[in-house]
């Protein structure tokens, strides 16, 4: 009767199946977010389902900051910025998807959001001549049973304005043989807009060649992915490469040299942006490397 006249009464709070229990809230957010077909859905399904076994059947109106706090420490074995990452996501669910979307809670429900610090890393990068080395090796361990594996990282070493996670956009069809060109549509880092960029690249003329050869050794529609697995490769044939895969290959090609806390990231792309750097200067670097930010670039 006291939240009747206080006009606060919700009989969801007092239902026996918990409606706005923080763990059956999750499972509609989680279902929103896939919807989405977001790249990060994975990550974003980590970080909600581990909110969901802490908070389990909790009323999402009770949760506050001390309570989002107590969560995030109780977090072990990871970085400040995966801590700030659950973070971020928690504010996400409350503020866009519980306020803004579901309209399940109101301004006064929502909880104030911790701060998390953090200082990020900074990844190895290479100079050229040994880079090369390993590229050689990459190229020696993969290129009888997937050519394709070594020309993928030759590109991300020559191009640097593309990521590994761009790889898999290239389908047969965006490979112009009568020009050398290349085109790489949505890119990784704009992927939510409207009207994506697309990223065209004029190829080195040994890249040109090997790219007609490849698609004389392994026909394919306009629409299939290139940058795919072959019936040699060990993986099911003609699924893409996964950025992952790439990054195992790569290690193991760094491994036999003995070179054991490079990343493919700070290899060829981070490698390549510094060098043309000390070479040309930082303008025309930041130019071929395609930044968003002066923040990102300097850093």
């Amino acid at each position: 009767r006291y939240d009747t006249d206080q006009g606060k009464f919700d009989p969801r709070d007092h239902m026996t199946s918990k409606p706005l229990s923080f763990k059956n809230q999750a499972k509609s957010y989680l279902e929103f977010k896939k919807q989405k077909n977001l790249t990060t859905y994975r990550a974003i399904e980590r970080y909600i389902n581990r909110a969901a076994a802490f908070f389990g059947d909790t009323n999402v109106k009770f949760i506050k900051k001390k309570d989002l706090n107590l969560f995030l420490q109780s977090l072990e074995n990871i970085s400040e910025k995966t801590r700030a990452n659950y973070c971020s996501q928690l504010r996400d669910f409350y503020y866009n998807f519980l306020y803004e979307e579901e309209e399940v809670l109101t301004l006064v429900d929502l909880p104030k959001m911790p701060k998390i610090e953090y200082e990020l890393g900074f990844r190895k990068i290479i100079d050229i001549e040994t880079r090369e080395k390993i590229v050689e090796r990459f190229k020696e361990r993969t290129y009888e049973r997937n050519p394709k594996l070594w020309l993928a990282i030759d590109i991300l070493c020559a191009y640097n304005n593309l990521r590994p996670g761009d790889l898999p956009r290239l389908k047969e069809g965006d490979i112009d043989l009568d020009y050398g060109v290349l085109t790489f549509w949505r890119p990784t880092k704009s992927k939510r807009k409207k009207t994506p960029k697309v990223i065209r690249i004029r190829m080195l003329d040994y890249h040109l060649d090997e790219f007609k050869k490849m698609k004389k050794q392994f026909p394919a529609t306009d629409h299939t992915v290139f940058f795919r697995h072959t019936k040699q490769s060990g993986k099911r044939a003609d699924t893409p490469f996964s950025e992952n895969y790439l990054y195992k290959q790569w290690k193991k090609a760094c491994a036999d040299l003995g070179i054991f806390d490079l990343d493919l990231y700070g290899g060829t792309r981070h490698s390549t942006t510094t060098a043309i750097a000390k070479e040309l200067g930082k303008d025309r670097a930041r130019k071929f490397s395609g930044h968003h930010t002066d923040k990102a670039f300097d850093r």
